[in-house]
């Protein structure tokens, strides 16, 4: 009996690992920093993610006051907000690539 008893401690317990095991962690629950876009420009990584993670086309819809674009970038979601002439002006900017030799691409 008391065999029987440890055998179904031990199945609860490995079907429990087993479940949480597979279960991701919820972004969500990640640190979220609202930080403007002139300050999300000062950092080179950020501003990388905000050209991977970003389009123009956000900026079709105009809208009253500040446009948010949101990035994940170090385990950290970024809420990075401007103006949409801001905004204009980071993606006209960052789309020219300079090349090695000093020519645009």
């Amino acid at each position: 009996m008391k065999t029987l008893k440890l055998a179904m401690v031990a199945a609860i317990l490995s079907l429990a690992m087993i479940s949480f095991a597979g279960e991701k962690p919820n972004p969500t629950a990640k640190n979220v920093v609202k930080i403007s876009l002139s300050k999300a420009q000062a950092e080179p990584g950020l501003v990388i993610a905000m050209q991977a993670q970003l389009k123009m086309s956000f900026l079709k819809v105009e809208q009253q006051g500040l446009y948010v674009g949101t990035v994940y970038y170090n385990h950290v979601i970024y809420k990075i907000y401007g103006t949409r002439t801001q905004w204009i002006r980071f993606f006209l900017t960052t789309t020219i690539k300079v090349g090695p030799t000093g020519t645009h691409k």
